[in-house]
């Protein structure tokens, strides 16, 4: 499955976690200011690929799990960053922890 945020469409982060998990997970945002989607945890059996600028609480790439950040992609993430499983940055793709 996808999660695709439409241009002018606004997550609001809850208390709990967003779980990205099945076979291949696409990540896109049509906003020019990037949605903060929360805590988040990658447990896609291929790969979660992100196209998009996004802001995490916290990200987790569980065990045989792979994260892509497609090219010139920026993600950013204030709280933990935990991989188990594997990030793939491609070229000019940034990752922000804080």
């Amino acid at each position: 499955g996808y999660l695709a945020i439409t241009s002018g469409a606004e997550w609001i982060k809850g208390d709990g976690s967003v779980t990205f998990d099945g076979v291949t997970q696409l990540l896109s945002d049509a906003n020019t200011n990037p949605n903060d989607l929360g805590d988040a945890l990658i447990n896609s059996y291929i790969s979660m690929t992100i196209v998009t600028n996004v802001i995490f609480t916290s990200f987790e790439i569980s065990s045989d799990s792979k994260s892509i950040i497609d090219s010139s992609v920026t993600l950013i993430i204030t709280g933990a960053l935990t991989i188990t499983g594997e990030l793939e940055m491609a070229d000019g793709s940034f990752v922000d922890s804080g």
